[in-house]
């Protein structure tokens, strides 16, 4: 993106799991994009892959970005919130993810610290 994002990924060998291939697409996507739009300068974002108890696979998303602030954090997933600007969000990406995630029976959450980054971690059945 522009040459000023590094992408680093660390992949796990990690299981097939039985999934709705089209939903996760648009959930990284969606988190990609937030992760990309994030990052004022330059930085870096970490796709991360591992196996859990041999039961579920954990993908982690991590960036360098601006982060979000703590008093907004617990309504991420809420439909139409929106950090963004006035016509540049329509606050449905999280929450899509979120239900997507649990028609999988997984988890998804999000660790994040201003000025230091996000970390979106989803967990799903194998």
């Amino acid at each position: 993106y522009n040459g000023k994002i590094s992408i680093i990924k660390e992949f796990s060998k990690i299981k097939p799991i039985n999934a709705n291939e089209a939903q996760l697409n648009q959930v990284f996507l969606g988190i990609l994009l937030n992760a990309i739009q994030s990052i004022n300068d330059q930085g870096a974002i970490y796709i991360r892959t591992a196996m859990e108890s041999n039961q579920y696979v954990r993908i982690e998303i991590e960036d360098t970005g601006a982060g979000i602030p703590t008093e907004i954090l617990g309504k991420v997933f809420d439909p139409f919130f929106t950090n963004k600007p006035v016509g540049e969000g329509t606050g449905l990406g999280l929450s899509i993810a979120y239900q997507f995630i649990d028609a999988h029976k997984g988890k998804i959450s999000i660790d994040s610290a201003i000025e230091k980054g996000t970390k979106v971690t989803i967990v799903l059945p194998v």
